[in-house]
């Protein structure tokens, strides 16, 4: 058990050195892909994205861009692609109410790789996913703790909130399963991959000189 999470934790850390140095060179997403994404949304749904930070923002329409682009190859039909590309776009959602800038998520991944997601999680005396914006009222008097525990819990929190603002099963799931290992994700495995590549598109989208003409959707 100790090998596989410490193996899971190093997956972890190489995954946020990426999303650190995009996100300090993201100012947000492309203007006319926000709005093709927003588009697919419903209501609740879209309050959630509004809470995301500039750079979340950012990765979440790119992730679902890249699934909208890559559905073909991977079999999934209109009706699916919609609630895919929800799921590639909102999975971090959860990340809201744990009020952490740049540095500070660093530090909160690099504790959960390091002493285990339970055990980190445990640091938040307050698991309520009702305050989906994290920067503003009572979210600001947190302590370090609460905000590196909610951080760590951030994949059930967002979970929890996608599941009250009426998502799909697919999105619920998806965002409380997205850094579990394959073997116990309880989605589709084909979907699974799909998705969990289009988590890491930021880094092809980064190197490219040109993104495309958009999505098809």
């Amino acid at each position: 058990m100790g090998e596989r999470r410490s193996v899971t934790g190093l997956r972890q850390v190489g995954h946020l050195v990426t999303r650190f140095f995009t996100s300090l060179a993201t100012s947000g997403p492309d203007p006319d892909h926000e709005r093709w994404f927003v588009g697919l949304l419903e209501s609740g749904e879209r309050e959630l994205y509004e809470s995301m930070t500039a750079a979340d923002r950012g990765h979440a329409v790119i992730g679902a861009r890249f699934v909208a682009d890559h559905a073909d190859d991977d079999g999934i039909g209109d009706r699916d692609l919609t609630t895919v590309a929800v799921a590639a776009g909102l999975h971090d959602v959860g990340k809201t109410v744990a009020a952490l800038g740049t540095f500070g998520r660093v530090a909160a991944t690099l504790a959960t790789a390091i002493a285990g997601r339970r055990r980190v999680s445990s640091w938040a005396t307050d698991h309520d996913a009702r305050a989906p914006s994290g920067r503003i009222g009572r979210m600001g008097r947190m302590s370090w703790g609460d905000r590196i525990g909610r951080y760590a819990d951030h994949s059930d929190l967002g979970a929890t909130m996608l599941r009250s603002a009426g998502s799909e099963d697919l999105v619920v799931a998806w965002a409380a399963e997205h850094h579990l290992d394959r073997s116990d994700w309880t989605i589709d495995p084909d979907l699974g991959s799909l998705l969990w590549r289009a988590d890491r598109a930021h880094r092809a989208h980064r190197a490219s000189p040109a993104h495309g003409e958009g999505p098809r959707l």
